[in-house]
């Protein structure tokens, strides 16, 4: 089954309450990895233990973290218990690379050579023990974690895909969806949308303030910012003052917001003509937000492609 909507979590949950977020939803569920979170392939074992055969993504495992084996035999782990395993990789944010001493695996051509080793040891011939339930096994898909000109390259010369990031202007997504898709036609677009739900656009607005304050902090957020419409004086105010908020124009440029059928209907319009897959991602204690997104969703998709 090809996905089309599916629930994206961010790094920092427990698995258990990975497990309760995602409770009604039956869809592909994407883990992200993060410095402050659980390891990623043990909140994925938890969710396919809590409901056997559900779709798992990686969004996205960093590199340099873990050697290429222990990556593969992960997914086979997860494959041989029914999941359909979709591999994102990528570099990872800086400043927890450095921490860690891992700077240099930061390179695209580092990745590059991460990514063929893992689909060299995905391709090699399956253990007994994933087999010996003599059900068919599922290819692992590799998608990037990507969206600069020389990742999107690299992406279209050695993966499946690519899954593009959260709070960006839909131009800007769309424009690296055709840079991808002119190198590589049959490539996949994962698309991140970061979902503000509430009763009215200024409700879901209000609900992601604490979050934006945090990661509009990192160094790429001020370009970001003005490519949504706030002047580059505006951004420097809202960065240095802690009270500030966005105004309501520039975080509906980049996030959809409102009651989950007005956000359902903004991404199905906005994002889906041009994406293959859209991850809906709610940050904080709002999570069965994204899962309330995401069903409908999924209904409206039913209902106008039967």
């Amino acid at each position: 089954m090809i996905e089309r909507v599916s629930v994206g979590l961010l790094g920092d949950l427990d698995p258990c309450g990975a497990v309760d977020a995602v409770s009604a939803w039956n869809g592909r569920v994407w883990l992200a990895e993060s410095a402050h979170g659980a390891d990623a392939f043990v909140t994925a074992a938890a969710l396919a233990a809590a409901r056997p055969g559900r779709p798992i993504g990686f969004a996205v495992l960093v590199t340099g973290i873990r050697h290429s084996w222990t990556i593969v035999s992960g997914c086979r782990g997860l494959v041989a218990c029914g999941s359909a395993v979709a591999l994102g990789l990528g570099t990872g944010e800086p400043r927890w690379k450095r921490q860690l001493g891992l700077e240099g695996t930061r390179s695209v051509s580092a990745l590059r050579e991460e990514i063929l080793r893992v689909r060299e040891q995905l391709a090699a011939p399956a253990p007994a023990w994933q087999t010996k339930s003599g059900g068919s096994i599922q290819p692992v898909s590799v998608l990037v974690g990507a969206e600069g000109p020389r990742m999107l390259e690299m992406a279209a010369e050695v993966a499946d895909g690519v899954i593009l990031p959260f709070l960006r202007t839909d131009d800007y997504l769309r424009q690296r969806a055709v840079t991808l898709k002119t190198r590589a036609p049959l490539a996949r677009v994962v698309c991140e949308v970061i979902a503000g739900v509430g009763d009215t656009a200024e409700a879901g607005a209000d609900r992601l303030h604490r979050w934006l304050r945090y990661i509009t902090r990192g160094p790429i957020y001020p370009d970001i910012l003005m490519q949504a419409g706030l002047a580059a004086d505006q951004v420097a105010r809202y960065l240095d003052t802690e009270e500030a908020t966005l105004p309501l124009s520039v975080v509906q440029s980049l996030a959809v917001l409102g009651p989950p059928g007005d956000c359902a209907e903004a991404i199905a319009r906005r994002l889906l003509p041009w994406s293959d897959e859209v991850m809906v991602i709610a940050p904080g204690r709002h999570l069965g937000g994204a899962v309330a997104v995401a069903n409908e969703l999924t209904s409206l998709l039913n209902h106008h492609d039967p």
